[in-house]
Order: C-alpha cells, then sequence, then structure tokens
C-alpha cells in the first residue's frame, strides 16, 4: 500500500528487506489494478445504497400507514370506486417500494461480503509478507497461485 502511494520506493523496499533488484517490481505487476482510490469508491457506493435503502424503508412504512388510513375509510364509508382505484395504486406502490428494499438490501450485502472478502486478503497477504520476507520467490508462487482463484480480469473473445 505504501509503495502504491508513493510513500516509499521499489529499492528502498529490495534494500529493507535485502531482496535483489527487480523483486520489487516483478511482485507489485502481479497484482490487479486495485487502488485506495477505487476502494473508497465502492465504500461510498456502498454507503449511498445504504443511504437509499434507509429512505426506500421509510417511505413504504409511510404507505403502509396511507394503507391503513384507507382501511379506515373502508370501514367508515364503506367501498366506492374512487376507494379501490386509490388502494390498488398505493398497493401497487407498495410492491415496487418492497421489490426495491429487497433489492438494495440483497446488492449491499453481497457488497458487504465482498468488502469483507477483500478485507481478509489484504490481512493475509500482510501476514505472508511478514513471514516470508526474506523469501520474495516464495511470496511472488504465492501471489500467481492466488491470482488463479480469482476472476479474470481481463476476457479476450478469440475468433474461430
Amino acid at each position: 500500500m505504501r509503495l502504491h502511494r508513493g510513500e516509499i520506493t521499489h529499492t528502498y523496499v529490495e534494500t529493507k528487506q535485502g531482496w535483489s533488484v527487480g523483486t520489487v517490481a516483478e511482485h507489485m505487476d502481479l497484482h490487479l489494478d486495485y487502488t485506495p482510490e477505487e476502494a473508497a469508491h465502492i465504500e461510498a457506493v456502498r454507503t449511498e445504497s445504504i443511504d437509499t435503502l434507509n429512505t426506500a424503508e421509510s417511505l413504504l412504512q409511510r404507505m403502509m400507514g396511507w394503507l391503513d388510513e384507507l382501511e379506515d375509510q373502508k370501514d367508515m364509508e364503506g367501498i366506492s370506486t374512487e376507494w379501490v382505484q386509490n388502494a390498488t395504486r398505493l398497493v401497487s406502490e407498495c410492491n415496487k417500494s418492497l421489490k426495491l428494499v429487497g433489492t438494495l438490501k440483497k446488492e449491499i450485502g453481497v457488497d458487504s461480503q465482498l468488502f469483507l472478502q477483500d478485507q481478509r486478503e489484504a490481512a493475509m497477504a500482510r501476514i505472508l509478507v511478514n513471514v516470508l520476507g526474506s523469501q520474495p520467490h516464495l511470496l511472488n508462487q504465492i501471489e500467481l497461485q492466488m491470482q488463479t482463484l480469482k476472476a479474470p480480469t481481463h476476457i479476450i473473445e478469440m475468433e474461430d
């Protein structure tokens, strides 16, 4: 992370760890294009989704209150064509809101799980670097093996 942010240089890390020249560059080339800015953007979008979810749930609660008022109106005045139309529209809007709330909860849950997984992977990488710091060739082999577990970042379509 400090290398990526430009706080330290490849040479500094190689000297400090006793690695040969080029080891850090080779290792960094194996990393995906992760950026702290991208991670911050993902977290901002997740936070925005949570805010939208809270708004949608609040709106749904208000609409359900309006349905209760319509039910009270029906009990006092009976069922009219206007009442049926209003109730039908309100139930339709409630259904749309419920669908939105469900979709947002699913997306936020998936995003949270992906974010937690990324955090676990970063923690594991720090542990590996601390334990295997004197063996950069092993770190590179581990990195290569870890990359095989991830979905491809670029798909190249070949013509038949």
